[in-house]
């Protein structure tokens, strides 16, 4: 049995290059606009989105994708255009 230390590397480089961004709760925006934007920006389903929603309304905060840091920054930076507040952590 052989294993390939540079497939092992490379997974985990790419595990910690991962990051999340996260959807906080905020009194000033309402459910509806958050569950539109989600939509909208991430290209994801309405389902997805009122989950993602309720999430952030119940427990505070909620993980809305993980990728990147480039690609989250995007992401995040369409969501500040809408006033949503989300961090990449």
């Amino acid at each position: 049995m052989s294993i390939n230390l540079d497939s092992k590397r490379e997974t985990l480089t790419r595990t910690a290059d991962q990051k999340e961004l996260v959807l906080w709760y905020d009194e000033a925006i309402n459910i509806d606009s958050k569950i539109k934007s989600l939509i909208d920006i991430c290209k994801i389903s309405e389902q997805e989105s009122i989950n993602i929603a309720l999430d952030s309304l119940l427990d505070g905060s909620a993980k809305i994708t993980t990728g990147n840091h480039d690609r989250l920054i995007q992401l995040q930076e369409a969501f500040q255009k809408k006033l949503i507040n989300t961090t990449i952590e």
